[in-house]
């Protein structure tokens, strides 16, 4: 459905500010210029930013979409695919068809650069729209594992600041970083999925995280009031228990509310956390092919660290 009231430009370094006040329009969130150009600055990969955004009278942002390249290892092929991401509209701007028109853009943009399909873990929201676009979903969903931590979580009141927030992560980074964890946390992954080499790594920083070992596992983490692990690499012994335990010890004393994972259920951490906690259903996990070939997407499996909200 072509709507010829809006101006549909692709994102560009030029217009991204219109990113950041849309955002800040819709969800009632400030999110810096820099955060978005970092995004969607995906040169590493490839292409870089394959999205648009459509414009009403006055250079009022209006909706936008658009996807991020990055690399899956399907075995031992790699593969330049994108993964759906920002996907968002005006509350005066809805039921227009926006949503629609420019993820088909999107898609074709992404083909011309030769990206060979499109992922992604729409929200129940989004979730609709992506089925209409032709979407096919696996029939297991991520799981989620949560785990109550600080009984008194304080960490939520810096994230009211960005400079207290800023001033916590710091603080955070010098006590928990390590160095050589980054170097190595992904030196025995070898499953079907995004490839985690320093390039990822690398671009992944447009979010604040950082790596540390706790005991017998090497951790990439994030926090913004609670705790969020996007990877775990056990080293000597897959123990979820003596994890758990030192898990629950540091978020306390960091004031984070909660611990939690996302991890599909064939992975060596659903296997080591699902016998103490019950994990519940997260994300859908779909797919858009933009090629002629096949692929088994049902091989792939998907961490916290892949999602882009991580």
């Amino acid at each position: 459905m072509q709507n010829n009231n809006y101006r549909i430009e692709r994102l560009s370094s030029e217009n991204i500010h219109l990113l950041s006040l849309l955002y800040r329009d819709v969800f009632k969130k400030k999110v810096s210029v820099t955060f978005f150009q970092r995004k969607y600055s995906t040169k590493a990969f490839g292409p870089e930013f394959i999205g648009y955004l459509a414009i009403a009278d006055k250079n009022f942002p209006a909706a936008f979409y658009g996807v991020i390249p990055c690399i899956i290892q399907i075995e031992s092929k790699e593969i330049l695919t994108a993964q759906s991401a920002d996907t968002m509209t005006h509350a005066h701007h809805r039921n227009q068809g926006l949503f629609k028109q420019l993820a088909l853009k999107t898609y074709a943009l992404a083909k011309e650069n030769n990206i060979k399909f499109i992922f992604g873990f729409p929200n129940e929201n989004s979730l609709p729209g992506f089925k209409k676009l032709g979407w096919e979903f696996l029939p297991e969903n991520l799981k989620l594992f949560t785990m109550p931590a600080s009984r008194i979580p304080y960490s939520k009141f810096f994230f009211k600041s960005r400079a207290l927030s800023w001033i916590y992560t710091h603080i955070v980074k010098l006590l928990l970083e390590q160095d050589g964890v980054r170097q190595t946390i992904f030196s025995s992954s070898d499953s079907s999925g995004v490839k985690h080499d320093i390039r990822f790594m690398e671009y992944k920083t447009y979010s604040y995280s950082f790596y540390t070992r706790l005991g017998q596992a090497d951790l990439w983490l994030k926090i913004d009031s609670a705790m969020k692990i996007g990877f775990v690499h056990f080293l000597k012994n897959r123990r979820g228990d003596e994890l758990l335990e030192k898990l629950r010890v540091v978020a306390s004393l960091l004031g984070c509310s909660s611990v939690s994972f996302i991890t599909h259920e064939h992975s060596i951490l659903y296997n080591a956390l699902s016998d103490i906690i019950k994990p519940v259903d997260s994300l859908p996990i779909g797919f858009y092919n933009l090629c002629e070939e096949k692929f088994q997407y049902d091989r792939l499996g998907f961490e916290y660290c892949d999602i882009d909200i991580f």
